[in-house]
Formats: C-alpha cells, sequence, structure tokens
C-alpha cells in the first residue's frame, strides 16, 4: 500500500517525505532523480498509456482533411429554423429600409452572443457569428446602425449604461435589445432559483421601452423564462435559445426578413413559477426529492390544472399567416393491431413563403388510468408559398393510442373513442377527428385482494380459475354459475368483499390470497 499511497501523492504533486509547504512544487521528473519513485513504477505506467494510445490510433477512422464551411452552411441553415418568433405586434419585425431608417442594436450579447450553455456543454466552434456585425451586413448603406452595450456580460450593470442605452433609443426608429441569461445559469451542478432573466437586462428593457416606443427583444438563454412585467411593455419578441456558432447570421436573417421563423417551442412557458409542475415538489425535504407530479409535466401539466401558460408548448410565430382544413382519416373504426392515417390541408394565407410545423395530438375519450388531456404523437413541416395549399400526413399505431399500465406491465390500448388533433400548438387546436377502437386485446393486470370484482372478468383464464374456485369451495353452486357470472362481473366491490361479503363464502384472506396468487402466476 505504501507505493499506491506515495504514486497518488505524486500524481497530485505532494511528496509525502516533504513538508506541506512544499510538496506542489514537486513533480514525476523530480522524484525519479532522487530515488522517491522508482523508474521501473514509473515505465509501468507510461507503458499503459503508450498502449493506449496505440489502440486508439489503430480504430482511427476519420481523414485530417474536414469540410468547416459546409459544416457551417448546415450549422446556419438548423440556427435559422429553430429561431422562434414569439410576439410582433403591428409588424414590427421584420426590419426594412421602407420601415426604419436608423436602429438601435443594444446589449453587450450582441457583439459577444451566447451561443451554448456552459459545463459539459462548451465545444471550441471554428468561428463564432456575431449579430452586430451581420446585421451591419445586411442593413449596409440604407440603414444606419448604432450601438450602446447596456449591461456587462456577469449580469451588472450602471447608471451611465443604462443612459447611454436610452439615448441611442430615442434617436432611432426602433430599439433591438438582445438580452436573456449569463452563462453562469444555464449549467449543470446547481438548480435555478428563480426564472426570471437577467436583472441588469429587465432594468435595460425597461428603461428602453419607456423612450421608445417600438422595442425588439431577442433571447438567449437555456430554457424557459417569465417575462412578467416587461412582456407588455415591447413589440416583439425573439427567442433563439442557444443555436451554436451561426446565432449572428440566424438571428440577422430572422431580424431583418432574410428567412422567415419557424421554429416552435420545445417546453412551455409559464407566467409564473407557481404555475410550474415541480413548483409544489422542489426542491423536497430532508435529503428528499419527491417527483409528485407524475406524468403530468410540461403541457400535459398545464392542460390538467386549465393553467393559461405565457406561452404554450410548440409555439411559434411566422411573418405569414396558416390556415389548416379538411382533416380526414383512412378509417373511423379500427382495432389496436390496425393503423390509422390521418391527413390535414395547411393553406399560407399570407404574403410571404414560409415554414409551418403541424402539431399531431392523441385524446382518449375515457381511460381506466389517468391520461393527459392530450399528447403529442407526430409533427411535420411544410414550406409553402403565398396562396399555397399542400397536404400533411401522418400515420398512426399502437402506441400512439397506449398508456402503460403498471399492472399490466406493459402498453395497453384501450377500447374507446379517440380523437387526433392536428395543431399550431398545444394551446391551439385547429382541427379534430374521431377514431373509434372498436377491439383490443385485454392486457391481464394483477389481482389483489381488494382489486375491483370485474378486473377477474377481464381475462377468460383468469375468470375460469376464479369460478372454479367459487364451485370447488361451495361458495356458488356448479348448476348456478351460468346464472351468477353475469351480475358478479358488473360489480365493482372489491374481490375478497365479493367472495366473503356478497355471496356469503367461508374463505380467508390467506385462502383467497392463495387463489390469486395462482392465478397471477397462470395468467401473467
Amino acid at each position: 500500500g505504501g507505493v499506491k499511497d506515495r504514486i497518488k501523492a505524486l500524481e497530485a504533486g505532494n511528496d509525502l517525505d516533504m513538508p506541506e509547504n512544499q510538496r506542489s512544487n514537486q513533480s514525476v521528473v523530480d522524484a525519479v532523480r532522487r530515488g522517491i519513485l522508482s523508474e521501473a513504477v514509473l515505465d509501468q505506467s507510461v507503458e499503459r498509456i503508450l498502449e493506449l494510445v496505440f489502440k486508439a490510433k489503430e480504430q482511427e477512422c476519420f481523414t485530417d482533411e474536414m469540410d468547416f464551411e459546409s459544416h457551417r452552411n448546415l450549422s446556419r441553415k438548423v440556427a435559422e429554423e429553430s429561431v422562434v418568433l414569439l410576439k410582433n405586434e403591428k409588424g414590427l419585425l421584420p426590419i426594412t429600409k421602407e420601415k426604419y431608417k436608423k436602429v438601435a442594436v443594444i446589449g453587450a450579447f450582441a457583439r459577444e452572443p451566447r451561443y451554448q450553455g456552459g459545463g459539459c456543454t462548451l465545444v471550441n466552434p471554428v468561428r463564432i457569428s456575431r449579430p452586430y456585425e451581420e446585421m451591419e451586413k445586411l442593413a449596409g448603406k440604407n440603414i444606419e446602425l448604432t450601438y450602446a452595450k447596456g449591461y456587462e456580460l456577469k449580469d451588472e450593470t450602471s447608471d451611465e449604461l443604462i443612459h447611454e442605452a436610452e439615448e441611442a433609443a430615442k434617436e432611432a426608429d426602433i430599439a433591438v435589445i438582445f438580452g436573456g441569461l449569463w452563462v453562469a445559469y444555464d449549467r449543470e451542478g446547481f438548480d435555478r432559483k428563480h426564472l426570471e432573466i437577467d436583472s441588469s437586462h429587465i432594468r435595460l428593457i425597461e428603461a428602453v421601452s419607456r423612450v421608445q416606443k417600438r422595442v425588439v427583444v431577442v433571447l438567449s438563454n437555456g430554457d424557459a423564462v417569465v417575462m412578467s412585467p416587461w412582456l407588455d411593455h415591447v413589440g416583439a419578441v425573439v427567442e433563439q435559445f442557444l443555436v451554436g456558432e451561426t446565432v449572428g447570421e440566424a438571428l440577422a436573417r430572422v431580424l431583418f426578413g432574410e428567412v422567415n421563423p419557424s421554429g416552435k417551442l420545445p417546453v412551455t412557458f409559464p407566467k409564473r413559477l407557481e404555475d410550474t409542475s415541480a413548483y409544489p415538489y422542489f426542491p423536497g425535504e430532508c435529503s428528499h426529492h419527491v417527483y409528485g407530479e407524475g406524468i403530468f409535466v410540461g403541457y400535459r401539466y398545464f392542460d390538467k390544472k386549465k393553467i393559461e401558460p405565457l406561452f404554450p408548448f410548440g409555439y411559434g410565430i411566422s411573418y405569414t399567416t396558416f390556415q389548416y382544413s379538411a382533416i380526414r382519416a383512412d378509417r373511423s373504426q379500427m382495432k389496436d393491431t390496425d393503423t390509422v392515417t390521418v391527413s390535414v390541408d395547411v393553406t399560407n394565407t399570407g404574403c410571404v413563403k414560409g415554414k409551418e410545423i403541424v402539431q399531431i395530438y392523441v385524446s382518449d375519450e375515457k381511460s381506466r388510468l389517468k391520461r393527459p388531456e392530450k399528447e403529442l404523437k407526430a409533427f411535420g413541416k411544410v414550406e409553402l408559398e403565398p396562396g399555397e395549399t399542400k397536404t400533411l400526413t401522418f400515420t398512426l399505431g399502437y402506441r400512439d393510442f397506449a398508456y402503460y399500465d403498471p399492472e399490466a406491465s406493459d402498453w395497453v390500448v384501450e377500447e374507446g373513442i379517440f380523437h387526433i388533433h392536428a395543431a399550431a400548438n398545444a394551446g391551439d387546436i385547429r382541427q379534430s377527428i374521431p377514431v373509434e377502437v372498436t377491439e383490443a386485446k385485454k392486457k391481464f393486470r394483477r389481482l389483489y385482494l381488494d382489486s375491483q370484482h370485474t378486473a377477474v372478468f377481464d381475462h377468460p383464464m383468469a375468470k375460469k380459475m376464479y369460478l372454479d374456485f367459487l364451485v370447488e369451495t361451495g361458495v356458488i353452486a356448479a348448476d348456478r354459475v351460468e346464472a351468477m357470472a353475469p351480475l358478479l362481473k358488473g360489480n365493482y366491490m372489491g374481490i375478497y368483499n365479493v367472495v366473503t361479503s356478497l355471496l356469503g363464502g367461508n374463505v380467508t384472506k390467506e385462502e383467497m390470497q392463495a387463489v390469486l396468487d395462482r392465478i397471477n402466476e397462470v395468467c401473467k
């Protein structure tokens, strides 16, 4: 153990034989020279390291040539299609020379953009595009841009920075504020205590909106944020989240109308922290955290509690408008083993080319277990010229109608009416159509003494074994089984209560449990 302890100490830069205040300067090389570390032990460690290096080199399957430009082009395309337009009153955006001659660009993120998270999400980009520089390129000679820093990157501001921003906004036709969250709030290892954007950014937005009626806010953040009270004071909000190294090009092209925004929110934006599903349970007590919301998270929770969010899941508007029509299905009834194909027409009713994401949700009209009001099952994106109509088609199968039943240890589809919805977002259902599942395989669910009596009759073998038991123990006469079975099937009391109270059987709990154990084993 002494050699291992010495090696560990040396790897940490410490020599156990040296005073503590001198250990940090001790190196492995020095240790070998002084005879503290055996050269043979060092050779073994180096040999293992080299062996791993050589193995990795042998498995190398890429060349040194990289087409970085094509990668950037793809990155820019993804970024452009990911930007979400949340608000755009009175057509404030896009920025054009016909509408604006002078634009004030405000906020340090315009020149030092947030494009990725912190911690393990950090990557080294080849080249970062910056929003202000890209906006300058698109503005050209027709639109004058001015810049004001507004705040420091570490969520700090000053009266001087705020005053500078106000003066820039006063002299412009429109102000574009870049804000959101400092990178320290978007990383692993800790939990945010609020859903606000940086306090310095809120102060900046409120100050600028007092002196300029036309204000656009561009947000950079890793997750949902609340926007009270400043949302009502601005005309447009663009959410870029963290779209990567081409953030500048993507945002500039969206702001200037080179790209029509088509992204949709991947999360629900609440009005308040208190409206979120985890609020009553987080952070737990006594080192224990309870996930009390169960399956009701995100839009499922807001639907179930009838809480209106700030922006619903799947939300995102465009510089054009879309109309949904003529939803239809290739069948109105189906077995659980069938698939159903659903189609819906989408028309661009605006004046510019745009893309729309159609979201397909499924609702179960009646379920044995708790289910969300609706569940997202499919989505598709379509590009349309002004006035153009296209049809989107989706195929739904077993899992799209199923829920997980812990007692059956399986995904279960129940017979009944389901509603299929075509929606622009979780809060905006445009078209719906019903489909009936008329035949579904019954799944056996483990039986307990207090299980509802009707559950026994859901499985043929369970029913037979149960009725045989009643006859064998004399609870029911053999010639009465045919007449009694329909009456028993409709009884919702617990199994043991039916046998002992309703039928008057002289059966102990232990005897009844033994019978149920045999049924559970045979039918599982």
